[in-house]
């Protein structure tokens, strides 16, 4: 194996455990070591009976060669992938409270990108959400985070930008790949502000978009753990022109835009309730 398949291998073991909670990292590191020691101490050789099993014979050693150093390897990527998942985890903490205590957006701009990203992750994980981080994604593009609540699917792009307005570019590429990926939300996190353009794009869909002042006072309610109207993020962040949206026909709730993930309506947008699940009031569009 040439060292740079070996380095991508590495990359991609490191990028999958790196999405593990730090808890299940550790446990999978501990029961991969015991499975793999036992198969490695328990391996059985191949008997060459004539020339056409030294190929046989070949691949046992192969493969048992892989076994005995994959249960060092393997449990060790997950460990540190833990570790790191812990040290990132504490700092997303610690900076929450410091940008409540500051009170003030521009803590944002003095972050780096990967920790405006894993500030974001932390303050939608406080708002019950099960959250993963993209390790692919970069500063400039790509779905940063995904979040899961039940059964549903959210995406999240952050855009860390110190002078530029956040434009519609990004905010219709979000949408496209909702759409593709059948996510219920999106949500568009900037430090900074947001063009009209896409302002009035997210009118009336499922996107909502959040500027830093918004983010800094969402931050301090949910340090604060102050109660919102609504269980749901966007629901307390929306921009009042998204009261254009229709009320749910069940319980009176305004209504998103959704895109039916799956059935034969798979792709087709709808007005859904946003108290989903606890209510599963629609319209059609």
């Amino acid at each position: 194996m040439k060292r740079s398949s070996r380095a991508a291998t590495l990359d991609m073991l490191m990028a999958i455990a790196g999405r593990l909670p730090w808890r299940i990292g550790l446990i999978a590191a501990i029961i991969i070591y015991l499975v793999l020691d036992y198969l490695a101490q328990h391996w059985a050789p191949v008997q060459v009976a004539q020339l056409a099993d030294l190929s046989r014979v070949y691949m046992n050693s192969m493969l048992r060669a892989l076994v005995s150093i994959g249960q060092y390897i393997v449990p060790l990527i997950l460990f540190v992938a833990a570790i790191g998942n812990v040290v990132r985890e504490r700092g997303a903490a610690a900076r929450l409270k410091q940008i409540a205590g500051l009170n003030d957006a521009a803590a944002l701009l003095n972050m780096t990108w990967q920790q405006f990203e894993q500030t974001v992750a932390e303050y939608f994980k406080r708002q019950g959400y099960k959250v993963a981080l993209n390790p692919q994604a970069g500063p400039d593009g790509g779905v940063d985070i995904e979040l899961r609540k039940g059964t549903e699917l959210s995406l999240v792009q952050c855009k860390q930008w110190r002078s530029t307005q956040v434009g519609v570019a990004v905010v219709r590429e979000l949408y496209g790949v909702m759409s593709a990926r059948g996510a219920v939300h999106g949500y568009v996190v900037s430090a900074g502000s947001f063009t009209a353009d896409a302002s009035e794009f997210v009118i009336g869909r499922n996107v909502t978009l959040i500027n830093g002042h918004q983010l800094v006072k969402s931050i301090n309610a949910v340090l604060r753990d102050v109660p919102v109207k609504s269980s749901r993020v966007e629901d307390a962040l929306r921009d009042d022109r998204e009261s254009l949206a229709p009320r749910c026909p069940t319980c009176g709730e305004r209504m998103v835009k959704r895109t039916a993930a799956r059935g034969w309506e798979q792709g087709k947008t709808f007005w859904g309730c946003s108290g989903f699940p606890r209510c599963r009031g629609t319209r059609s569009i």
